[in-house]
């Protein structure tokens, strides 16, 4: 298992083919869309990875800021993302820089993408979620939507942070912050229980990959939330 950063700096492709197996019964998708109007909207998203949160919104939007700090994972969303890149505007930022975007966006949207900056410094977890709050404020219009996409646990059969600082995170969000939170599983279907221990044990490394072999069952759960907040 690589080291995460290098996974989205080199292995797009193996990345693309975890996501692909997840959410096999489309809650995701479906409560995303819920959420809010996206016809003819603009949006802002961070951390777009290959764009597998982009994709499901990105046939009814008007327009699309879509940021990320890997120049090897915004190839492959430009790739996947093909038939939509005259209305996709990418950039090269990562997810504390981006106050000089264009303002005035109906929508501001992460997935699964500011946990790894909380994580990375725990020290720090009021001082970041602050910053990154007040900066997706910044980008929305009045009565704009802001989105954070984040796990409440890969394996997870009930939604509960998989970390501490990650419970902190989302208890600021929550409790200081104001956004809602909709929990959904997003559980991942294989073809066999092989192909998901290889897939799964790339991405989260050797244990999971033995825990799939143990359960033995070509689908493994997973519990995301989304937490929304009204500008």
């Amino acid at each position: 298992m690589p080291e995460m950063y290098k996974i989205y700096d080199a292995y797009s492709a193996n990345y693309d083919e975890l996501v692909n197996h997840e959410d096999c019964d489309k809650n995701f998708k479906n409560a995303l869309l819920s959420i809010c109007g996206w016809t003819g909207k603009t949006v802002v998203e961070a951390g777009v990875g290959t764009g597998r949160v982009t994709a499901v919104y990105a046939g009814i939007v008007k327009r699309i800021i879509a940021a990320d700090r890997s120049i090897h994972m915004i190839s492959a969303a430009k790739r996947n993302l093909s038939q939509y890149l005259n209305k996709i505007e990418f950039i090269v930022r990562d997810n504390l820089s981006l106050k000089d975007v264009a303002s005035q966006n109906d929508i501001f949207i992460e997935g699964w993408s500011f946990g790894h900056i909380v994580c990375d410094m725990p020290d720090k977890i009021e001082e970041i979620t602050k910053a990154l709050v007040n900066q997706a404020l910044s980008l929305v219009k009045p009565e704009g939507k802001i989105i954070f996409i984040e796990t409440l646990g890969t394996g997870n059969e009930e939604p509960k942070p998989p970390v501490e600082t990650l419970r902190k995170f989302y208890s600021l969000l929550e409790n200081r912050y104001g956004f809602v939170r909709k929990e959904i599983r997003t559980d991942y279907l294989f073809e066999t229980v092989e192909e998901a221990s290889r897939i799964l044990g790339f991405f989260f490394g050797e244990e999971m990959s033995q825990l799939v072999k143990k359960l033995g069952n070509k689908r493994f759960p997973e519990c995301t939330g989304i937490w929304i907040k009204q500008k």
